[in-house]
């Protein structure tokens, strides 16, 4: 079994959150950066994909080693 594990917006423009401090400057969105993702993983592409734990997050993990 995959999973994914996304950081994407799913607020409301009316909410005071901070900037994103990815290597992108933006949080992800669920329909343009998740949904890919979800595709991928439901095509047979993936089909040799097992076990894994997808997580589309712009670039964080390498940010944070700055």
């Amino acid at each position: 079994m995959n999973n994914v594990l996304p950081v994407a917006e799913t607020w409301g423009p009316e909410v005071n959150v901070p900037a994103a401090t990815n290597a992108l400057g933006r949080y992800g969105s669920p329909e343009e950066d998740t949904a890919p993702v979800v595709l991928f993983l439901a095509s047979k592409d993936s089909q040799f994909i097992t076990g894994s734990s997808l997580t589309p997050v712009g670039g964080s993990i390498i940010d944070s080693a700055r």
